[in-house]
């Protein structure tokens, strides 16, 4: 499908929200730098977001296979050690990726905390 968009690069970053990579289309991504790049940076929450997930981003071009190497900063951020089983996770404009149990354990919190956390979803206008 990536190759469909005519650009089939990938950009990977430490999520922000868990202990995952978090992998974007090229587009998708430079969407995110521009709004990055507009806002003031000094703000110290935005340098520390920088440091944080865009100086450690790696970007990869899936091969034949649509397989990618994974930099190594990036696999140990989550846990995907060779020979451990990975979960990918589609979150609209770019996937997860995960370690298994890590994943597991996520989830788990999650669906028991269902409740709370759905009847807020109408004032988010979902």
């Amino acid at each position: 499908m990536l190759a469909d968009r005519g650009d089939s690069r990938l950009v990977m970053v430490r999520s922000l929200t868990g202990p995952c990579i978090q992998v974007y289309p090229a587009g998708e991504w430079e969407k995110r730098e521009d709004a990055i790049s507009s806002r003031a940076p000094s703000d110290p929450t935005l340098v520390n977001m920088l440091r944080f997930q865009v100086a450690g981003a790696g970007e990869a071009t899936p091969d034949g296979h649509g397989r990618v190497l994974l930099p190594q900063a990036l696999r140990s951020y989550a846990a995907l050690e060779a020979n451990c089983e990975v979960v990918v996770v589609g979150q609209i404009r770019y996937f997860e990726l995960w370690n298994a149990a890590r994943w597991q354990q996520v989830s788990d919190e999650v669906l028991a905390d269902l409740g709370n956390w759905s009847s807020r979803l109408p004032e988010l206008g979902l």
